[in-house]
């Protein structure tokens, strides 16, 4: 699956194995996440990096009965962790 992603874009299999990047702020000395509008263009490419991850991910579960039987759970559980 390494090979895979990384030869479609290499930033997604990043965000893959780092895990979701959430951009925050803080409002009243709390950390609530930025809305689309106030990120910065780096955070934006990451988070689009994000989602080019989950869309991988889903495209790659969704080919075959033999590949969700063999890797489903474990995909599903990288899916979950991207979720923002």
């Amino acid at each position: 699956m390494e090979i895979f992603n990384r030869s479609i874009d290499p930033s997604a299999w990043n965000a893959i194995v780092k895990g979701p990047f959430i951009p925050n702020k803080e409002v009243n000395g709390e950390l609530v996440p930025k809305e689309w509008d106030e990120m910065k263009d780096d955070e934006k490419r990451k988070v689009q990096d994000d989602q080019k991850a989950k869309s991988i991910l889903t495209f790659f579960i969704l080919q075959g009965a033999k590949v969700k039987r063999k890797y489903g759970k474990c995909l599903m559980s990288l899916i979950q962790a991207l979720r923002m």
